[in-house]
């Protein structure tokens, strides 16, 4: 718990730290009125946006929980998704949604062995595509923002290099556990010797269980090769409609210049680099990102008002909608549990 609120009160200060930059460069008078006379109906479309994406998230664990439990309604998984959505936005790396959707799942009748099983799917589906949509941009597009935007190159490099890293160890752990249990163990002397972490041996133990976690559930994975194609192309819509997002926020401005190509790949960079941050909700990492690449493309006095819009929609409807289901919505525990054989 306590953890919880220093996250969120992280969250606050960088959030103060925003407005602050926002008084002391155009000032918070022309911070309103650039909110002010943004086009609404652009900006309802960032807000479709973040609803499709909420509403692809729910589908995806609904398609794997009902594999198993017939009983177990979409609204429930929407549930379950959107409490996941408000703990990745509050914690670092996002790593409170997993851990909270399975309390919820298995609160809600679910075996914690199933429950465990399905979210470990869910999570290495998503992952993998995530690093192949983003190896097809890097390729399309890395040479357009590395001539405009200096340093942009290692910011790319080491945004996909999170991902990548997160899938090559779940691949290394199912298939080579003992080399990369040592991997992680050199990985972890070498932080408490940097004193990245200040408690090596309990993380440690913590990101080995994790793999084990994803080991016992692999032959899942493996026997359900084509509904996991299906999920992988659901995700790719899920994920084209979250980067789409920046687009529907220039456009809001009366913006129309740039090609809609640039600003959709600007806004999966800058998710890119979000995922190496490790902070709640990537602060500060987001905003500087954004700044960056999207300076080229926004007229002067617009950039922070736009950095406020677009964190609004991906970041704080999260934490706003998300908060009120966790709050609000009545658990839904089945009755009767029963499986599909």
């Amino acid at each position: 718990m306590k953890k919880k609120w220093f996250n969120i009160i992280l969250f606050l200060v960088a959030l103060l730290v925003f407005f602050i930059i926002v008084i002391l460069t155009d000032g918070i008078d022309k911070f309103i009125e650039s909110i002010r006379n943004i086009n609404i109906y652009w900006f309802l479309g960032a807000i479709l946006m973040i609803v499709i994406y909420w509403f692809i998230e729910a589908l995806i664990l609904y398609i794997f929980v009902r594999q198993k439990y017939k009983e177990y309604g979409f609204r429930a998984t929407f549930r379950a998704s959107m409490i996941g959505q408000f703990f990745n936005a509050i914690t670092p790396f996002a790593s409170g949604g997993q851990p909270i959707q399975f309390y919820v799942l298995t609160k809600d009748g679910i075996s914690s062995g199933e429950a465990g099983s399905m979210l470990a799917m869910k999570f290495i589906v998503h992952q993998v595509t995530l690093v192949l949509y983003s190896l097809v941009l890097i390729l399309w597009k890395l040479t357009y923002f590395a001539d405009r935007v200096d340093r942009f190159v290692y910011l790319a490099v080491i945004g996909f290099s999170v991902n990548l890293v997160v899938v090559v160890l779940l691949y290394l752990f199912i298939n080579y556990t003992e080399m990369t249990k040592t991997m992680i163990h050199s990985a972890f002397k070498i932080f408490a010797k940097l004193k990245i972490c200040t408690y090596p041996e309990r993380m440690e133990q913590k990101v080995e269980k994790e793999l084990e976690y994803f080991k016992d559930h692999s032959n899942d994975i493996k026997s359900n090769f084509k509904m996991l194609i299906g999920v992988g192309g659901l995700t790719v819509i899920q994920l084209t409609g979250f980067f789409m997002i920046a687009y529907f926020i220039y456009r809001s401005f009366g913006l129309s210049g740039e090609s809609i190509s640039n600003i959709f790949v600007a806004g999966a960079f800058v998710s890119m680099i979000i995922s190496a941050v490790p902070l709640p909700g990537g602060s500060g990492g987001a905003e500087v990102s954004f700044g960056m690449l999207f300076n080229m493309f926004f007229a002067q006095g617009q950039i922070l008002p736009a950095i406020f819009l677009w964190r609004f929609v991906t970041l704080y409807m999260n934490i706003i909608v998300g908060g009120l289901v966790s709050i609000f919505a009545p658990e839904k525990p089945m009755k009767t549990i029963e499986t599909i054989t």
